[in-house]
C-alpha cells in the first residue's frame, strides 16, 4: 500500500516530470486504412506489500516473461512474479559510487538491471540480486527514457528546449556519438508530461516517436532508415505560432491547458515482434484547471496503433482514459502488454498496486512469418 494521494496530486504528476539514409518510405505519409478493434484489461495480481510498503512506484520492467522489477521513489528496487509475490529487493540510497537518491527509470537488458537517477544524472547497472556492476555518470541533461543496444545507450531527451530527440552515448567512452530527430515547439510543451514520447528497440534497431507527432522513425546501422507519419483524425495537436508559443511557454496555466487539450504519444512497445504506439487523444474538460472536482475525463482516450514490418498501421484500438494508469507504469514481456494501476482500498485510506494485462480483440499481434 501507499499513502493516499488526492486527485490533484495525480494531475500534477501527470503534467510535470521531474542525416537520413537507406530505404524508401522516408517521410512517407501512412494513410492506409486500419481495422478498428477493442482493448480490454484483465487483473493479474495485487502486489504483495506485507513485508515492506512500496510507497510510490516510479517505473517497472520485465526481467523474464514471468517476473518483473519495480523501482520506487523511496529508493527500493523490488522483483515480483506474476502472482504478485515478492522475489527479492535491494536499495542503494546515497550520493557515493553505485548509489542513487531516487530511481526514476528502470530497464532490464541481458539479465542486468539499469537504474537511472534523474537527480544525479547517473546510470547504475546491477545484477539481478542487486550487486553493483557499473556506473555511468558523465551526463549533463535530463532524459525521459533510454534503451541499451550492445555498448550504446540511446537517450530520449527530456525536452524544455528545441534539442535533438535522441542522443547516443558510447558506454565505454561515455561520450555522445550521434544525434537523431528534432523536437518541434508543440512537442516541447507536451514534453511536460511524464513518460511521454516513444522509444523502443527490436532486433538491434531503434524506433522512436516525437511527443506531439503521430509517427515513427527507425534507426538502423547508425542512420535513419525509415520514417512514417500516421494519419488519424482523433490525434490532434494545435500548432503554436510565434506569439502563442511564447505565451504558452511562459505561463504555467497556459501550458497546463495546452497539454490537457491536445493529443500526444505516450510510448512504443514491442509485442510478439509487432510495434505498438500508445497515444492519448481527446481532451480533458474542466471548469477550473486547479480544482480536481471539476475535471471530466470522459472525452479523453488511450489509443493503440499496431504496425507491420513496413511501419504501416494494421489495426487501432481504443479505451477510456483513467488516472489509475500512468504511462511510466506500462511494460511488455515479449508476449503481452501490462500496466500497474493504483487502486483505492474500500475504506479509502490507502492504495494498492495491481498488475493488469491488456487484451486486444483482433489477432493482429500474432506473427505468421
Amino acid at each position: 500500500m501507499k499513502l493516499k494521494q488526492i486527485l490533484f496530486t495525480m494531475l500534477a504528476l501527470l503534467v510535470y516530470s521531474c542525416n537520413s539514409g537507406g530505404n524508401s518510405n522516408d517521410g512517407a505519409r501512412n494513410d492506409k486504412s486500419s481495422i478498428n478493434g477493442e482493448v480490454s484489461t484483465a487483473l493479474i495480481a495485487t502486489l504483495d506489500e506485507e513485508e515492506e510498503l512500496l510507497g510510490v512506484i516510479s517505473s517497472f520492467a520485465f526481467v523474464t516473461k514471468s517476473s518483473f522489477v519495480v523501482s520506487t521513489k523511496g529508493g527500493a528496487v523490488v522483483t515480483y512474479d506474476l502472482n504478485g509475490n515478492r522475489i527479492n529487493s535491494f536499495s542503494n540510497i546515497g550520493t557515493g559510487p553505485f548509489e542513487y537518491l531516487s530511481p526514476s527509470k528502470i530497464k532490464v537488458y541481458d539479465k542486468k538491471i539499469y537504474v537511472w537517477c534523474s537527480q544525479q544524472l547517473k546510470l547504475i547497472v546491477f545484477d539481478l540480486n542487486g550487486k553493483p556492476l557499473e556506473e555511468y555518470n558523465r551526463f549533463s541533461t535530463a532524459i525521459k527514457d533510454f534503451v541499451v543496444v550492445n555498448d550504446e545507450l540511446y537517450f530520449f531527451m527530456s525536452g524544455g528546449s528545441l534539442y535533438s530527440l535522441i542522443e547516443v552515448y558510447n558506454l565505454d567512452s561515455q561520450e555522445v556519438i550521434a544525434y537523431y530527430g528534432e523536437e518541434d515547439r508543440e512537442s516541447e510543451i507536451l514534453s511536460m508530461l511524464t513518460c511521454s514520447g516513444g522509444l523502443a528497440t527490436r532486433n538491434g534497431n531503434i524506433y522512436f516517436s516525437s511527443v506531439g507527432k503521430l509517427g515513427i522513425e527507425k534507426i538502423q546501422n547508425g542512420a535513419i532508415s525509415m520514417q512514417k507519419t500516421i494519419s488519424d483524425k482523433e490525434f490532434e495537436v494545435k500548432k503554436l505560432e510565434d506569439a502563442n508559443y511564447g505565451r504558452v511557454r511562459g505561463d504555467t496555466e497556459a501550458r497546463v491547458n495546452y497539454v490537457n487539450k491536445n493529443s500526444y504519444v505516450g510510448g512504443i512497445f514491442v509485442i510478439n515482434d509487432r510495434l505498438i504506439i500508445k497515444a492519448e487523444v481527446g481532451e480533458f474538460v474542466y471548469e477550473d484547471v486547479w480544482d480536481s472536482k471539476t475535471w471530466n475525463t470522459s472525452d479523453r482516450f488511450e489509443k493503440y496503433f499496431v504496425l507491420d514490418e513496413d511501419l504501416n498501421v494494421i489495426a487501432t484500438y481504443k479505451r477510456p482514459f483513467s488516472f489509475q494508469c500512468k504511462n511510466c507504469l506500462y511494460a511488455e514481456n515479449g508476449d503481452d502488454l501490462f500496466f500497474l494501476s493504483e487502486v483505492e482500498n474500500a475504506d479509502g485510506s490507502d492504495f494498492q498496486y495491481q498488475l493488469n494485462k491488456l487484451s486486444f480483440s483482433l489477432n493482429t499481434l500474432s506473427r505468421t512469418n
